[in-house]
């Protein structure tokens, strides 16, 4: 896998992200709901 190709990870639990959560934060579908996260 080149670096170009790089999936955006779930904040959460690592998994693909598919969505972002209110914060922008990027997460999967099954966090979406989930509060924001302090980074």
């Amino acid at each position: 896998m080149t670096p170009e190709t790089k999936m955006t990870k779930c904040v959460f639990c690592g998994n693909n992200a598919t969505t972002k959560n209110s914060a922008g934060q990027p997460v999967c579908q099954e966090h979406r709901e989930k509060e924001p996260k302090d980074v």
